[in-house]
């Protein structure tokens, strides 16, 4: 009975993600904007999280059980990349560098946010 009450939690964990998802995408094609779509859809529902002050068990609990899991979700992006071998020397340096950038943003994203948890979770 618990395996079928996370199933449901994850079953709309994923509706959810799917909403914000086809919203991003539609503003971005409607609107010529020039982020991705899956992006959009992110801020979307980092802004609807932030806005509501707390995540709901029914989102929160299937994120917490797929977190460790998380590496997994960039190998098929990893292996995408290593396919490409149009790319000359000056792309490759011009991906990494826009890897590392991206990976440096996200940790200080990353920080700030658990910094803001913390100091909120003392309160």
């Amino acid at each position: 009975m618990q395996s079928l009450k996370w199933l449901a939690k994850a079953l709309a964990m994923v509706v959810c993600l799917s909403v914000f998802l086809a919203v991003g995408k539609l503003l971005q094609t409607s609107l010529a904007l020039p982020f991705p779509g899956a992006i959009i859809g992110m801020l979307l529902l980092v802004i609807a999280l932030t806005t509501l002050g707390h995540i709901p068990p029914w989102l929160g609990e299937p994120v917490d059980r797929l977190l460790p899991h998380l590496s997994l979700f960039f190998i098929p992006a990893i292996v995408g990349v290593t396919q490409i071998n149009v790319l000359d020397a000056f792309a490759w340096l011009l991906l990494v560098a826009y890897l590392f950038v991206s990976w440096l943003l996200s940790l200080i994203v990353v920080a700030l946010i658990l910094q803001r948890a913390t100091r909120h979770a003392r309160r």
